[in-house]
């Protein structure tokens, strides 16, 4: 009887092992996506977050900003444009991976590029700076220009000369842009863009001829949230760290339910 009442002990503690460990595994695979988009929380003077910059190096002129599309230009070739993309993440999750994704748009002077590449960077200049009221720059416009492109790099992309406008160019950032994205969580995160090297079918053409994108599509940022793994990721507050759950309850029940049970709160 005794050896008997053992061994339903040892399979009970096996089942309830067997049992945390599928959930956990669950859990782990679960994944919850927020979508940002430049669309969200305006500014006010325009109907997005997002704009360029434009500088002609040969005639050291800097034109004013443009706001709501943005551009794609090669510098070396006489003239450069500087984008930025600013996104609301006052009620952002913590991030394990980031993808900006773009709208590619058209090309100008088609013929000119046969394909060329953009990077991504670290833009430290405050919003309410970038979006100043339009007329004359209360700031200084060429440090805000440098800041849009002189920054740490935090991803890029490349993109073909036959794809279409409507192509979606998705970029990851990398892990010291995941780690920008998660400090800026609770304000503003603003981003900078700009053009590489293009491979060019004829390099004599004009400058002007250079400029890829021109769109005024949202940009938007995908994120992967991180996720608690153990119920005690949600207690003791722990739970507001992942900005999906409705409360403590809420964080549990997802966890011993190894994701089955999603969040109350809707990703953005």
């Amino acid at each position: 009887m005794r050896e008997r009442l053992k061994v339903r002990r040892i399979v009970r503690v096996c089942v309830g092992i067997a049992a945390v460990l599928v959930a956990s595994a669950t859990t782990a695979n679960a994944a919850i996506v927020e979508t940002f988009s430049t669309a969200q929380s305006p500014f006010p003077g325009g109907a997005t977050n997002q704009g360029v910059i434009s500088f002609n190096y040969q005639d050291g002129v800097l034109f004013p900003p443009q706001r709501g599309s943005y551009y794609v230009s090669e510098e070396s070739r006489g003239s450069g444009d500087r984008s930025w993309f600013t996104f609301d993440l006052r009620s952002s999750c913590t991030a394990t991976d980031v993808t900006l994704q773009l709208v590619r748009g058209s090309e100008f002077g088609k013929g000119d590029l046969a394909g060329g590449d953009y990077t991504i960077h670290e833009v430290t200049t405050p919003p309410e700076v970038i979006y100043a009221t339009p007329g004359p720059f209360p700031y200084d416009p060429y440090a805000v220009f440098n800041d849009l492109g002189d920054g740490p790099v935090f991803g890029g992309g490349g993109w073909p000369l036959d794809g279409a406008p409507s192509d979606v160019l998705s970029s990851r950032l990398n892990a010291a842009g995941v780690a920008a994205f998660n400090a800026a969580r609770g304000d503003f995160f603003t981003l900078g863009m700009t053009g590489g090297r293009g491979t060019y079918i004829d390099p004599g053409l004009p400058p002007e001829r250079n400029t890829i994108f021109g769109v005024s599509d949202p940009a938007k940022l995908v994120v992967t949230c991180a996720l608690p793994s153990k119920k005690a990721d949600c207690k003791n507050g722990g739970w507001r760290n992942y900005s999906v759950f409705k409360n403590q309850g809420d964080c549990v029940g997802f966890v011993a339910t190894g994701g089955k049970n999603p969040p109350a709160k809707k990703p953005g």
